[in-house]
């Protein structure tokens, strides 16, 4: 990311604890993938796109973590990159799969491959944040200006070799809530049909079928504030637990750059965005996993002499973050982030819109030919001028859905085809 590569440096160290993390509990974490293949779900339903073929980049994908979760809710067309070779999964794994692996030198270099690519969607989940430049005087500080330049060439990036229809979706930390408070908007796309079948190695059916329920992102976050956790995800636990305990309390630190007023400005001068944050507590079988995961994926266990004991990090991450019992000696640690939807055009998000306009007006039109149908038969009800009025409308009404069934057609044939 840098000459000094200070960022990949730290992950080259940590790789190892980080994988096994990871394999300890591999679905800790699947409330964030819950909301992400929801939102592309929900994408890929309003646009009428096909699933299987829709060309998607894993942004600093490191062990595979999300790839391997969208290839498992029927992506097939997935390219993944990272830089640190030590992070990285075996692709090899994935033959004839629809998943490739790309290693880059450092980040900007993406661009030479994905400019080829054209994606419909770009995805970084819980990586943006390292994005960043360290100080040349102090390699231990973050130089913001710096990092946040990198960010937006990033984004840039991304941006102008993106499908015209298509979405970067940066899923991230984020900063303090008040300073970005007034950014969130709703987010427009939501589907859980494919994504809650990720759920059931983690949550019962009841749990499930409560989730599966959520109408919408805001809808969801309601519902597991209400039913599932300790602490309201409003606190911002999870950048208070890398600042408060990761980064003072381990060795090996945590710098970051999360999603701050300053990126979400610059993306709303340039882009239309949509922003939200949302509550995706890690669920764990048992408290003792929960504390190897802590241990291992945060850098607590690579410390000879830890700065702090196991249990004490267990008593602080109840402080910061609650652990929440639930069902089955099972506990949840609370943890969140935001989302950013990143678009070149409007029209994605007015697909849906459209579609219950349409049903809309094509429910109105049957009502008139009824009334129409109604008068023309009975003697009493006969009413010329009445009859002219609704054959005008009607005329109006299918002005307007003719062009919507010829596209539709016109769809349906090319498809075919």
């Amino acid at each position: 990311m840098e000459k000094a590569n200070i960022e990949i440096e730290r992950f080259k160290k940590k790789a190892m604890y980080y994988k096994k993390a990871l394999n300890l509990c591999p679905d800790a974490r699947i409330l964030e993938v819950f909301n992400i293949i929801s939102v592309l779900d929900g994408y890929v339903k309003d646009n009428e796109l096909d699933k299987s073929s829709l060309c998607i980049v894993d942004l600093m994908s490191g062990d595979g973590y999300l790839t391997k979760y969208l290839h498992k809710a029927g992506f097939r067309n997935i390219h993944s990159f990272e830089a640190c070779n030590e992070m990285s999964f075996n692709s090899e794994n994935y033959n004839n799969s629809g998943i490739k692996l790309y290693s880059i030198p450092e980040i900007l270099e993406i661009e030479k491959i994905i400019c080829n690519l054209k994606p419909q969607i770009v995805i970084s989940l819980a990586s943006f944040h390292h994005l960043i430049i360290h100080d040349k005087q102090e390699p231990k500080k973050v130089n913001t200006i710096e990092s946040l330049n990198l960010q937006e060439k990033v984004i840039d990036i991304c941006m102008r070799n993106l499908d015209d229809n298509g979405l970067l979706l940066i899923t991230d930390i984020y900063d303090n809530v008040e300073s970005i408070e007034e950014y969130i908007t709703s987010i427009p796309f939501w589907n859980t049909f494919d994504s809650s079948k990720l759920l059931y190695n983690t949550l019962n059916e009841t749990e499930i079928s409560t989730i599966k329920k959520s109408k919408n992102q805001s809808n969801f976050n309601s519902i597991i504030d209400e039913k599932f956790t300790k602490y309201s995800f409003r606190r911002n636990p999870s950048i208070n637990w890398f600042r408060q305990i990761v980064d003072k309390q381990t060795s090996i630190g945590h710098s970051d750059f999360a999603i701050n007023r300053s990126l979400i400005e610059y993306i709303k001068s340039n882009y239309i965005y949509r922003f939200s944050t949302f509550a995706c507590p890690w669920v764990f079988d048992n408290k003792g996993h929960l504390k190897n995961f802590l241990l291992n994926k945060f850098g607590f266990s690579i410390d000879d002499n830890s700065i702090i004991s196991d249990n004490e990090v267990l008593k602080e991450a109840d402080a910061i973050n609650g652990i929440t019992d639930i069902q089955n000696n099972r506990v949840l640690f609370g943890w969140n982030l935001s989302m950013t939807i990143l678009s070149k055009t409007e029209t994605i998000y007015k697909k849906k819109t459209n579609k219950k306009r349409t049903v809309f007006i094509l429910l109105l039109l049957l009502l008139i030919l009824v009334i129409n149908i109604v008068m023309n038969l009975s003697f009493k009800l006969y009413n010329k001028e009445l009859i002219a009025i609704t054959n005008s409308l009607s005329l109006l009404l299918l002005g307007y859905l003719l062009p919507e069934a010829f596209s539709f057609i016109s769809k349906t044939i090319f498809n075919q085809k």
